[in-house]
């Protein structure tokens, strides 16, 4: 007997192993302290792993398979403070206590001062990083799509691609890009084209605002109306998007890795009929239309008359024929970085690699990007140091304009037997159609390709003069160095060919090279006072920013390759066309604001800034706009009604008015080399013969010019209620933008095509409504 309970208890302990290493449930309850209640939708997470689960609309949660060694839960939900527990394997209760803080949250607004939340008179989102990244987009705005309210975020779709961000609509003429501020320095956005020289160039590098590794990124706010991006300057007319990135904390040293691995498909293709095909009218071998007969499915020829053996097909429509041509694309993200920190001095050392091979096949769109970046502060005494540098490098390439080749094709054609354009059949020579080309081969042969090397960062100094008294001083810049060239072949057909007799176009070829520069740097000194006396509390603040932008390129192209298949602008047999181009631009800026606070209930703020900018004509360059806001905390003056489940109710308001300076040169006249079209089509620049020749710019300067000015005023209730699990965000605006800056058609005679002027009104106005139940 004594044998067979051993035997037993081995048995049941040889059971409980297992169990255990294939992993334990552990289940339980989450309520809230304050009222008993369950709480709907409480975050479980297995401290140390992706592992967990929400809560049901009874407060229960189950997660199965936890590791034996996992010790700990991190119970979180929005507005109460999380907590860890210790994993049981009974049944556990976990009570959740209310956050006050969530109510007071700090955001960071203009100029990188930090505010609460409830003083704020006009409309400001925050986003945090887990928002930011959840979808792994590896791009920051790509992460804000769909998420803030009154912020259109498109994109061209492809890894690297230009995203286009508009904050409260259209509001200029010429520019309505926001401003985009990194721990409080402004940043170049440029979007990058494959030539300066040619506006239809539909090669797409991205904008600068994707170098962003979105992993090192802890915050982003937009400053929306006027009255909150007033201190920004012309620049801020747009609204701001500020990001903050991650600093160390008071932690022990730490090394993090995140990585992610992608795979994207088309969701959606050009819908083509499947009645007729190939011919106009009737049959033609050589149609790259489907507008001939009804398909029957009978087998004919096809293609080239020039082959020795005919190729036949059945004439069919070709089933998911252009969905197939696509490939799976792939996108690999990885991250590490190591953090160190205490109350003296804090590093955060990263690095992040993207790379993507997208959906075009033969590696027709490639993507790679590397980020190093390093972040540290410094407290001694009353002195801080905090200070941030990037690093970034940018790889592209993609193929140039071979999407008209996808749709000039007949639908009984399939693009999956031309891959191999060197076979006879389907080259140069043999391709079924004078009218488009193997896209497989333009996929190869036409492209783009593009590499930046770019360093940006800023280093801020603070001394704290007196209690409530602190000088700043922020010196930052921004400079990139980018390379693109361009290439297309010279083609020629075979004498007696299919091609050639049937009177396809021949190519002369292309290639073009260019260095582009950009440069910003940017000072900001500023004292900021903040004081409480009595029942009111004052923050102020003054301050002086210099901006300073350059840009500039130089490069060339040949137009017409003198040996097929070697790129280079010593491949001609005239000369190359060269270009270069420079500009600079200064804006100078001496701002104020300050904050009243009485009692924390009613919140005013006024602020003020004038600008001299070095776009406007000289001695008529200054302008000066500004703002003002009040917000009124309704639950903090009528406190019984945080009794009937009213957690937090604000009524803001907000008027102001941002002014937008113009374009270089604008105010003055300018020189260019003359160029015109031969014969053929191609452009032509001087010198000819030895004899140069430059032109006047064909825009009439403006001595009268002034800055664009828009005024805007908008009204706002936010509020959160039943235990934060409903929040409210609603908002309306007004905003009309007065003397857009246009370029105005004029008669020959006066021997410009066009004057700078001060012409319309654009007015916005809309209704913005968040809601968010939890």
């Amino acid at each position: 007997m004594k044998r067979k309970l051993t035997l037993m208890l081995a048995l049941l302990f040889v059971w409980t192993g297992v169990a255990w290493s294939q992993g334990v449930t552990v289940k339980g309850v989450v309520t809230s302290e304050e009222d008993g209640l369950p709480i709907v939708g409480a975050s479980v997470l297995v401290k140390g792993t992706t592992q967990g689960t929400i809560t049901d609309v009874d407060g229960n949660f189950m997660i199965s398979g936890v590791k034996a060694d996992s010790k700990t839960l991190i119970v979180s939900f929005v507005g109460m403070k999380s907590k860890e527990v210790a994993i049981k394997n009974t049944p556990m209760h976990v009570v959740l206590k209310s956050d006050a803080e969530v109510l007071d949250e700090v955001v960071v607004t203009a100029l990188g001062m930090k505010r609460s939340e409830k003083t704020l008179g006009y409309a400001a989102t925050t986003m945090k990083s887990e928002d930011i990244d959840a979808g792994k987009s590896g791009s920051v705005m790509g992460g804000l799509s769909g998420k803030v309210a009154g912020v259109q975020i498109s994109s061209a779709g492809n890894t690297g691609t230009s995203q286009k961000v508009l904050i409260r609509g259209i509001s200029s003429l010429n520019n309505n890009s926001p401003l985009y501020i990194v721990d409080g320095i402004p940043i170049d956005n440029s979007t990058f084209r494959g030539s300066p020289t040619d506006d239809s160039s539909t090669t797409d590098f991205g904008n600068a605002a994707n170098d962003i590794n979105s992993e090192d990124v802890e915050s982003v706010t937009i400053l929306k109306g006027a009255s909150a991006t007033a201190l920004y300057g012309s620049r801020a007319a747009n609204g701001v998007v500020m990001i903050t990135t991650k600093k160390a904390g008071v932690e022990k040293l730490t090394v993090t890795y995140d990585g992610s691995f992608t795979a994207s498909k088309v969701l959606r293709v050009m819908q083509t009929q499947d009645l007729f095909g190939q011919g106009w009218g009737s049959w033609n071998r050589s149609e790259n239309g489907s507008w001939g007969p009804r398909l029957d499915g009978t087998m004919h020829e096809w293609g080239s008359d020039q082959l020795e053996t005919p190729m036949t097909k059945p004439f069919s429509y070709v089933e998911h024929n252009l969905r197939n041509f696509y490939q799976t694309g792939f996108e690999k993200n990885n991250n590490v970085s190591i953090r160190y920190g205490n109350d003296k001095v804090g590093v955060v050392a990263s690095y992040g690699n993207l790379s993507s091979n997208g959906i075009l096949p033969n590696n027709g769109d490639q993507f790679s990007r590397n980020t190093f970046s390093l972040r540290g502060y410094m407290n001694i005494d009353k002195f801080s140091l905090d200070m941030t540098m990037n690093y970034v490098r940018k790889d592209i390439s993609r193929s140039n304009d071979m999407y008209m080749e996808l749709l000039q094709h007949a639908v009984d054609v399939d693009y999956s037997q031309m891959k191999d354009y060197n076979d006879e059949r389907y080259n140069l020579d043999n391709y079924y159609t004078f009218y488009a080309t193997n896209p497989y081969y333009m996929i190869d042969n036409y492209r783009s390709n593009y590499q930046d090397d770019r360093v940006y960062g800023r280093i801020e100094m603070s001394y704290e003069i007196m209690k409530g008294l602190k000088a700043t001083g922020r010196l930052g810049g921004d400079f990139s160095n980018n390379r693109t060239n361009s290439q297309e072949p010279k083609t020629t057909f075979s004498n007696g060919s299919y091609s050639q007799l049937g009177g396809a176009t021949e190519s002369l070829g292309y290639y073009s090279e260019y260095r582009y520069n950009r440069s910003q740097i940017d000072a900001t000194a500023l004292l900021n006072a903040d004081y409480k006396v009595s029942d009111f509390s004052i923050n102020a603040v003054a301050g002086w920013n210099l901006n300073q932008r350059s840009y500039g390129y130089s490069g060339g192209y040949v137009d017409g390759l003198a040996v097929a298949d070697w790129y280079s602008l010593y491949n001609t047999s005239s000369s190359a066309v060269s270009v270069t181009y420079k500009e600079l631009r200064r804006l100078i800026g001496a701002f104020a604001q300050a904050e009243l606070g009485y009692k924390d209930m009613i919140f005013l703020n006024l602020s003020g800034r004038n600008d001299w900018s070095s776009t406007l004509p000289a001695g008529n360059n200054s302008f000066f706009y500004g703002g003002a806001n009040v917000s009124f905390l309704i639950t903090e003056m009528l406190p019984s009604l945080k009794e009937h489940q009213v957690d937090f109710l604000k009524v803001r308001a907000a008027l102001g008015q941002t002014g937008n300076d113009a374009n270089v040169y604008k105010t003055t006249s300018w020189y260019q080399i003359a160029n015109f079209k031969d014969i053929n089509g191609y452009y032509t620049s001087m010198p000819i013969g030895g004899v140069m020749g430059m032109t006047s710019n064909n825009t009439l300067p403006s001595s009268s010019l002034k800055p664009e000015m828009t005024t805007e005023y908008e009204f706002g209730l936010s509020g959160s209620f039943f235990g934060n699990r409903l929040t409210v965000d609603a908002s309306y605006y007004n905003r009309m933008t007065k003397d857009q800056i246009i370029s105005a058609s004029l008669a020959p005679e006066t021997a410009y095509s066009y004057e700078t002027k001060n012409i319309g009104n654009i007015l916005n106005h809309l209704k913005n409504t968040h809601l968010n139940i939890l």
